[in-house]
């Protein structure tokens, strides 16, 4: 047995090595080096080379001034009234509410000619007046959107909407139905790109990337200002770094993060994890599974063999004690017919003949216990019940204590007299084996109590003894027996086994040593 457990230790050992590799491959996401830095800016430089853009944009030769790039941030198309419906500030309806307040701002004229064409106070607008700062009504739409909300037909014409797309807040753009499918260049890009994105755009990010592509900035020296993104399809992208050793996705605080690059995030490939792996790696795995597998059949084989063993050994001690049984009946007869006539024997072969009559009865409970236990033992531990009902239960309870009565038992039944349904053989066991133990090892006087109450029958075996010699033990383990005790250690086993098949308990207190057994009644099998 030693040689499995040391196997197993072996195997445990080395399947914490190849786990401990796989282990540090993970922990590597959070400890990048400097030839990992190195190795993504290779990358980099890799796909700007290999991979062509879709397009390059300037955002700056549209939204050249502060003004115009308010056009782009979703931070500034903030409201600044509390209607937050563009809708509203383009049809008639609480003219100029919330105008006065503002009075003074940069901007207030224009507002107040807006007001005044929307309440009907006049029919048109000054020529110039979409081309004019501030390009954004308080509300957070601009006013060139509002324009296009009322339905005239002069603020739907293709041409004229096409002639002012800077104008626009670039997140309105794909809200405009004649724009749908004529979005080019710049204006495509920007319209598709969420808030998240387009406000990385306005803080001058370097690499921003979306669903649908991969934008990076070209900073130039003597325009730092200037924002220019090549863009690149994110399918391109996913395809060229389907091979490489990193893969790239936006930054998350709430996820593990193996290298930040700004908004990105690069991480190992997980496809390349086994080409990680060196040839010792592969075999050191492969050899932990292969002696493990050894262990557990010499494991499952010894486990087997023991089990042979067990039910030859249980075989061998059935025969001995079925065997015994018949010699031992005849000297317990002959010794009983000798005690008839021991007056007659001399005084030193009386006690003789005491000692001997002893030392058979020791061995015929001896012989009686192995018996039980074995039958006990019988189809993996379980007991057979044969559940038959008991006309009189005092009868019952009266004939098991009817031999210990000579003894000194006292006996007391508080039930009215019932029938009760219980297996007829194991209850009679479990008393006696209870009050022998008592009158073997307790202290005198042995009392024995029966009691019945909703539908449970509780029987108390007591000495007057202080327990000490159980208190030690584990109730009804195998074997388990006092110091004084000649017995086998096997009767309060068999006790305990046989009340738990009945479903019933079994309790132990000490001072004075009490054992409770409840057992409820059986259901009669057919």
């Amino acid at each position: 047995m030693r040689a499995y457990v040391a196997l197993i230790g072996v195997a445990v050992l080395m399947a914490f090595l190849a786990g401990g590799t796989l282990l540090l491959m993970r922990t590597n996401e959070r400890m990048v080096s400097g030839q990992d830095i190195a190795a993504i800016s290779e990358l980099k430089m890799s796909f700007q080379r290999d991979v062509g853009p879709l397009s390059i944009i300037n955002i700056s030769s549209y939204y050249y001034t502060n003004h115009h790039f308010k056009l782009t941030s979703p931070i500034y198309a903030l409201p600044e009234f509390d209607r937050t419906d563009p809708s509203f500030y383009a049809h008639p309806g609480d003219c100029f509410k919330g105008v006065p307040e503002l009075q003074g701002l940069f901007g207030h004229r224009k507002l107040v000619v807006w007001e005044e064409l929307r309440c009907g106070m006049r029919t048109g607008l000054p020529e110039e007046f979409f081309e004019e700062p501030p390009f954004l009504h308080p509300s957070g739409s601009s006013f060139m959107y509002l324009a296009y909300l009322t339905g005239s037909p002069r603020f739907r014409e293709m041409n004229w909407i096409i002639d002012r797309l800077p104008l626009f807040h670039v997140r309105e753009l794909k809200n405009i139905t004649e724009l749908k499918g004529r979005l080019r260049g710049v204006f495509l890009i920007l319209s598709e790109l969420s808030e998240e994105e387009l406000e990385s755009i306005a803080r001058g990010q370097g690499s921003v990337l979306t669903g649908k592509y991969l934008l990076a900035r070209l900073i130039y020296k003597h325009a730092p200002g200037n924002l220019e993104y090549r863009v690149y399809d994110r399918a391109d992208l996913d395809q060229f770094l389907s091979e490489a050793d990193y893969t790239l996705m936006k930054y998350n605080n709430k996820r593990l993060c193996f290298f930040r690059d700004e908004e990105l995030c690069w991480s190992p490939n997980s496809k390349k994890i086994l080409e990680r792996l060196n040839m010792s790696q592969i075999f050191l795995f492969i050899g932990c599974l292969f002696l493990m597998g050894v262990a557990l059949a010499g494991l499952r084989n010894r486990l087997r063999d023991d089990r042979s063993e067990e039910e030859s050994k249980r075989l061998a001690l059935q025969t001995l004690t079925h065997e015994l049984r018949t010699p031992i009946t005849s000297l317990v007869l002959e010794s009983e017919n000798v005690s008839r006539d021991l007056e007659q024997l001399p005084t030193d072969m009386q006690d003789s003949f005491l000692r001997m009559s002893s030392e058979i009865h020791r061995l015929q409970r001896l012989t009686e216990a192995s018996r039980q236990y074995l039958n006990v033992g019988r189809e993996k531990g379980k007991v057979k019940l044969h559940p038959v009902q008991i006309p009189s239960l005092n009868e019952f309870l009266l004939d098991v204590a009817r031999p210990f009565l000579e003894k000194g038992l006292i006996f007391k039944s508080n039930i009215e007299d019932r029938p009760f349904i219980m297996d007829s053989y194991w209850p009679s066991i479990v008393f006696k084996n209870l009050l022998e133990n008592a009158f073997t090892h307790g202290v005198p006087p042995v009392e024995m109590l029966a009691e019945f109450s909703a539908g449970k029958l509780t029987i108390i075996v007591r000495d007057h003894g202080d327990g000490t010699e159980l208190s030690s033990l584990k109730i009804g383990d195998e074997f388990q027996k006092g110091l004084k005790s000649s017995g086998t250690g096997l009767g309060l086993s068999i006790v305990k086994r046989s009340i738990f098949a009945m479903g019933g308990e079994l309790k132990y207190s000490r001072n004075p040593t009490t054992f409770t057994v409840i057992l409820r009644e059986l259901k009669v099998s057919t």
